[in-house]
């Protein structure tokens, strides 16, 4: 009606999505690439544990995850 483009709306709206994710992806790259390469490197017990914590995250659905730390951040 008032002669806006929908698909160049979608587009300006979609940049911070894309750079959320762009984000978010490099950040989980950085933080897991680092304790990797400490656990690989030091072994034993950081490599004990940094599977623990790692197996304790699989052992959650994502959804149940995401409640938990949401609330934890709402606290």
């Amino acid at each position: 009606e008032l002669g806006r483009d929908t698909f160049s709306r979608i587009v300006y709206g979609a940049r911070v999505s894309l750079q959320v994710g762009i984000i978010s992806v490099i950040i989980a790259l950085v933080i897991g690439g680092l304790l990797g390469m400490l656990s690989g490197y030091f072994g034993g017990r950081t490599d004990t544990w940094t599977m623990r914590v790692v197996d304790i995250m699989f052992a959650f659905p994502g959804i149940v995850l995401a409640i938990v730390i949401g609330y934890a951040f709402y606290r």
